[in-house]
C-alpha cells in the first residue's frame, strides 16, 4: 500500500508539472474534423500525404478524425518524446513501449492519460478488440495507460541453422534438445568449412538462463524468476548455476574456435550475416519466420530452426508495442476513438501499414499481398500501429500466420506474476551502478577470455553496487503483489 501510495503521490506531482499545458494549435475542429497528432518511431516516408489523405476518408466519415502522423527517427524518438513531457508539448497519441519512450516511466513522470474510464466512455469495443491476455501489460498498479498493439507476444528461443551447409555434414539436427547439444555440428562444420564462423552467440551465457529463467523487467538483467508458472520468488540470474555452466560453455567453444576472435569488439556483424559467414545463431522463434527469412533472399535463406525450450508469455509481455494518449492532449475522447478505430477497421490499419492498394502494393489471387519495390511509402509494419492480427499477410509470409501467432499466444506458458510491474524508485542509485557494473564485465559472457578469478570479481562488484538491495525491494513488491490480486 505505501508503495502504491508513493506511486499516486509521485504521479500527482509530476500532473501537476502538467496542469499547465500549452495550448495545442491543432485541437479542437479543423472545419468539422478534429485533427489528432500521433507520434511514430520510423524514419520519415515521401508518401505520408497521399497516405494519410486515403486514411482519413475512413476516419472522417466514422469519427470526425483527421490524422497528423509524425514520424520521428527511431534513433531519437525517446528523447524528442521525453523533451515534449518535460516541456508540455501537447500531442494526442504516442507510440511507447519497453525499448523506446518506456512506457513505466512516462507513466511515472505523469506524460500520459489514465484511460480505463476514457476506454468505457468513449471507446467500449477496444475491450472486445484487444484479446483478455494482452491487457495486463498495460497494467500500473492496476490503472491502464496504453493499449497494447495486439503481435506474437509469446517467447521461444532457438538456435538457426544454415541448411546450405549443413547438407554436406553427417548429423542429425533433430537431436538438439538444448544448446550443448549442437556443438558435435560445430566441430563438424568447422573441419569442413574452415572459412566460416560456426557460431554467432547472440546472448552468449545469458542464454542458458533465459532458457529456463523469466527475466524480472526494471532490474538491469540482475534478476528473474523461474519459467515454471508458479514460482515467484526472485532469483539472481549471475549466481545460478545455469549461468555459470553458460560461462564454460562459451569459454569451451571459443577456445575450439567455434566462436571469432573478436567477438568482444565487434560492433556491427551485418556484413557477415548478409555473406552467410555464420553456419549456426542464436534467435528467436515465432510461427512464419522460416518463410520470413526464405524471403529476404540473402545467401542465408534456407534455413532450419531448432527451438529451444518452452513457449512463454512473460509478466509484461505486450508491452513491447503500445499506443498512449498523451497527458496534455485536448482531444483525449477523439483520441481514443482513433485507437479503437485503428484496431476495429481492417481497411483503416492496412492504409497506416502498408499505403495504398495499386501504387505502393498488390493483391495476390489468395488474398495476401505483394509489397511493390522503390515505392515511396514502404510499409511501416502493423505492429506499430494496432492489431496486427487485423492486418494484411505478405506474400512472403505464411498464409495462416496470425491465426498461428494467436494460438500460441494464448496457449503458451503464462508467467506467474503475468502483470507485475516493478517500481524503481527504492532502488534507483543502485540500479544506475549495478547496470555500470553489468556493462563493465559484458565481455565475460562470450568466452574470450579465462572468466574465473574477473567472474568472482564481477559479483563482488555487483555486491558493492547493492545487488541485495535491489533484491530485497524485488522480493517485497513481488509479495505484495501475489498477496493483493
Amino acid at each position: 500500500m505505501k508503495r502504491k501510495l508513493a506511486m499516486a503521490a509521485a504521479i500527482m506531482m509530476c500532473l501537476s508539472v502538467f496542469a499547465g499545458c500549452k495550448g495545442n494549435e491543432n485541437a479542437g475542429n479543423n472545419g468539422e474534423y478534429t485533427k489528432i497528432r500521433w507520434l511514430i518511431p520510423t524514419s520519415k516516408r515521401t508518401g505520408i500525404n497521399a497516405v494519410l489523405e486515403k486514411a482519413n476518408e475512413i476516419s472522417r466519415e466514422k469519427i470526425g478524425v483527421e490524422l497528423d502522423l509524425q514520424m520521428i527517427d527511431s534513433g531519437s524518438y525517446s528523447d524528442k518524446v521525453t523533451m515534449m513531457y518535460a516541456s508540455s508539448d501537447p500531442f494526442d497519441l504516442c507510440f511507447t513501449s519497453n525499448w523506446t519512450n518506456d512506457y513505466v516511466t512516462a507513466v511515472s513522470n505523469g506524460g500520459l492519460s489514465e484511460l480505463d474510464e476514457l476506454i468505457e466512455e468513449n471507446a467500449p469495443g477496444l475491450k472486445e478488440a484487444i484479446p483478455e491476455y494482452i491487457w495486463p501489460a498495460a497494467e500500473v498498479d492496476g490503472k491502464i495507460y496504453g493499449v497494447p498493439n495486439v503481435q506474437v507476444i509469446f517467447n521461444r528461443q532457438a538456435v538457426a541453422v544454415n541448411m546450405d551447409y549443413a547438407k554436406d555434414i553427417d548429423f542429425d539436427l533433430d537431436s538438439v534438445k538444448k544448446l550443448e547439444d549442437l556443438e558435435p555440428y560445430l566441430e563438424k562444420i568447422k573441419a569442413a568449412r574452415p572459412d566460416l564462423i560456426p557460431y554467432k552467440p547472440g546472448t552468449g551465457a545469458v542464454h542458458f538462463t533465459s532458457v529456463k529463467y523469466e527475466e524480472l523487467v526494471g532490474a538491469q538483467g540482475l534478476l528473474g524468476i523461474l519459467r515454471d508458472e508458479k514460482t515467484t520468488a526472485p532469483e539472481l540470474m549471475y549466481e545460478t548455476d545455469d549461468y555459470k555452466h553458460g560461462l564454460a560453455v562459451m569459454r569451451d567453444w571459443y577456445k575450439k574456435g567455434y566462436i571469432r576472435e573478436d567477438i568482444t569488439s565487434v560492433v556491427d556483424d551485418s556484413a557477415d550475416v548478409n555473406a552467410g559467414k555464420y553456419a549456426a545463431w542464436l534467435t528467436t522463434w515465432k510461427p512464419g519466420i522460416e518463410e520470413e527469412t526464405a524471403a529476404k533472399k540473402q545467401l542465408v535463406n534456407n534455413v532450419k530452426f531448432i527451438q529451444l525450450g518452452v513457449p512463454y508469455v512473460s509478466a509484461k509481455a505486450g508491452m513491447s508495442a503500445m499506443t498512449a494518449v498523451g497527458a496534455c492532449s485536448e482531444n483525449k475522447e477523439k483520441a481514443i476513438q482513433l485507437i479503437e478505430l485503428v484496431n476495429t477497421d481492417k481497411d483503416y490499419l492496412n492504409t497506416l501499414s502498408f499505403g495504398i492498394e495499386g501504387t505502393h502494393y498488390d493483391k495476390c489471387d489468395d488474398g495476401r499481398i505483394a509489397l511493390r519495390e522503390n515505392t515511396d511509402y514502404n510499409t511501416v509494419g502493423a505492429w506499430m500501429f494496432g492489431n496486427q492480427f487485423n492486418a494484411h499477410v505478405l506474400n512472403t509470409q505464411k498464409p495462416t500466420v496470425w491465426e498461428e501467432t494467436d494460438e500460441m499466444n494464448r496457449n503458451s506458458g503464462m508467467s506467474a506474476i503475468r502483470g507485475f510491474v516493478f517500481d524503481p524508485n527504492n532502488v534507483k542509485t543502485e540500479l544506475s551502478q549495478i547496470g555500470s557494473v553489468i556493462k563493465e564485465y559484458d565481455f565475460i559472457k562470450y568466452g574470450s577470455c579465462d572468466y574465473e578469478d574477473i567472474y568472482n570479481e564481477f559479483m563482488r562488484k555487483l555486491e558493492v553496487a547493492g545487488k541485495d538491495k535491489v533484491y530485497e525491494e524485488m522480493k517485497k513488491q513481488i509479495d505484495e503483489f501475489v498477496a493483493n490480486r
